[in-house]
């Protein structure tokens, strides 16, 4: 349509070449517009596809944005970018929660084996070789934060510690 008021400009069409002008300004608008919400979903999908988060549910809302776009739908194509973006925000806020969520269920881990390993440590010199192994790997995954395994792990041996005959009595001095 620019082309078109360019053409009726030079022909001293001015009526004609002002709205073919206008309609090309409209035009050019609503594809910025659709531009603009693409690329802003674009970015927030980059950012929930770099922690991993970015569901196909808001790539599926993206790809519909673009075929509106490319149908020339303003509307739908400003509306399902918003949705995509949305959709990535929400992804990575879900992501982050549920890191959050295994976090703290691995400090839980963490802080129920503490006293358990300390129990079976109070017991090393009535424990088998298998044991003490055990009892090593316990340690090993606490220091390594791996709390359910730690805990496992720490559980299994005091279990087998308690079921141990009691420790004798020093013999008395003479």
């Amino acid at each position: 349509e620019l082309t078109q008021a360019e053409h009726e400009l030079h022909g001293r069409n001015y009526k004609s070449a002002r709205n073919d002008a206008l309609s090309a300004k409209q035009e050019a608008i609503r594809a910025r517009n659709m531009a603009m919400a693409i690329s802003q979903a674009k970015d927030a999908m980059a950012e929930a596809d770099k922690i991993g988060a970015l569901s196909q549910a808001t790539r599926d809302w993206l790809a519909q944005a673009e075929t509106a776009a490319a149908a020339g739908n303003e509307d739908l194509a400003v509306h399902d970018a918003q949705q995509a973006m949305q959709l990535a925000q929400d992804d990575v806020r879900h992501f982050n929660e549920e890191r959050q969520r295994a976090a703290q269920e691995n400090q839980d881990w963490l802080d129920k084996a503490k006293p358990l390993l300390e129990e079976a440590r109070q017991a090393t010199a009535r424990m088998s070789s298998l044991q003490q192994e055990a009892l090593r790997r316990a340690e090993e995954a606490y220091q390594q934060g791996e709390g359910q395994k730690s805990y496992n792990l720490a559980d299994f041996i005091v279990t087998e510690v308690r079921a141990l005959p009691p420790e004798p009595p020093p013999a008395p001095r003479v």
